[in-house]
């Protein structure tokens, strides 16, 4: 199954959920204000839980880190959302339960870091680059995507520890985002703008082959 937002200009967002080819909406958030250009969308990055949930990053009225009490088996919220951590973002929640989140702060130039639990900065991958997002590491835990601009729109890119080396998947004027792994490892999924929407893709990790619109 996947779980991934909707974003209308209307004003209304939605968590839905895609299962054997059918969509079903498991959440509706009407926006305060909607400014397609230079506004954020109210719901981004939901993250299933195993204990139960789907997190995700609210960006208008309440911002911050919410839950929402979700069945995997039945595909359907079992409860209202409530807040986990006001004004933080990106949530993502490890198998033991362990969620992270970090602060909501304006765009910029980023710099990647391999960081322990107790928060002690272990070294740095590459330079600094410009709109920077962290995206999964690998199923083997060997490479880690990321998303950022050397250009003037954002690529997907794969490090990889063997070596540090550094592959672009994408290389397209458009802007791709939200990389994830597909389970195997040897493909990944991202979204990139199709005429008037964003649309899911799959393009092979190694960076071969032509992308595939899911």
């Amino acid at each position: 199954s996947l779980i991934y937002p909707v974003h209308r200009p209307m004003g209304v967002d939605t968590i839905e959920l895609l299962r054997g080819g059918k969509r079903t909406v498991v959440l509706r958030l009407d926006a305060e204000k909607i400014n397609v250009q230079d506004s954020p969308q109210i719901v981004n990055k939901p993250f299933y839980s195993s204990s139960g949930h789907i997190l995700y990053q609210r960006d208008q009225g309440n911002e911050g880190v919410w839950a929402l009490p979700f069945s995997a088996e039945t595909g359907k919220a079992t409860g209202e959302p409530f807040l986990v951590a006001s004004g933080m973002g990106f949530p993502s929640v490890a198998n033991d339960g362990t969620l992270i989140y970090a602060g909501l702060a304006g765009a910029g130039s980023g710099q990647l870091m391999l960081v322990t639990r107790d928060g002690r900065v272990e070294r740095t991958l590459g330079e600094a680059q410009p709109q920077l997002d962290v995206g999964r590491f690998s199923p083997d835990g060997r490479r880690l995507l990321y998303v950022a601009a050397e250009r003037q729109a954002p690529d997907v890119y794969v490090w990889s520890f063997d070596g540090d080396r550094v592959a672009r998947l994408t290389n397209t004027p458009e802007s791709e985002g939200e990389p994830t792994w597909i389970p195997g490892g040897a493909r990944i999924g991202f979204s990139a703008p199709t005429k008037a929407c964003r649309s899911v893709f799959a393009v092979n990790a190694d960076g071969t082959g032509t992308r595939e619109l899911l």
